[in-house]
């Protein structure tokens, strides 16, 4: 995607389009995702685009990439809802205390075998 530097407000609304197009969920509002960014080789987050300084910062590291001939990213990072956080939380424990059940058995237990010749086989 080739952005056309010119409002906030354009960026994230292009930005809104394609998180839509991706996820398939046309009622995705911009309070479930953030978005960042940074120069497309660099390590780290990168920074947030939230507000008019951020968009400030980010015209200044734009055109200072598009000097050097380099790319920036735009990270969207999709937020979770908390009761969906919540149900994976407990399924996760109710997971690992089912594994852990599973390994106590596994490790107390002692197979029965009607014809043991079977095991040598």
């Amino acid at each position: 995607m080739e952005i056309q530097v010119s409002l906030l407000d354009d960026i994230l609304i292009e930005v809104h389009f394609y998180v839509e197009k991706l996820t398939g969920d046309k009622d995705i509002i911009h309070s479930d995702y953030s978005v960042s960014f940074k120069s497309e080789k660099a390590t780290g987050v990168g920074s947030q685009l939230v507000d008019l300084q951020d968009y400030k910062k980010f015209l200044l590291d734009y055109e200072n990439l598009i000097e050097k001939c380099k790319n920036m990213a735009i990270i969207v990072s999709l937020k979770k809802d908390k009761k969906q956080k919540r149900k994976e939380v407990l399924h996760s424990e109710d997971s690992e205390d089912e594994n852990t059940n599973l390994q106590k058995r596994k490790k107390k237990g002692i197979p029965k075998l009607d014809n043991f010749s079977e095991v040598l086989q």
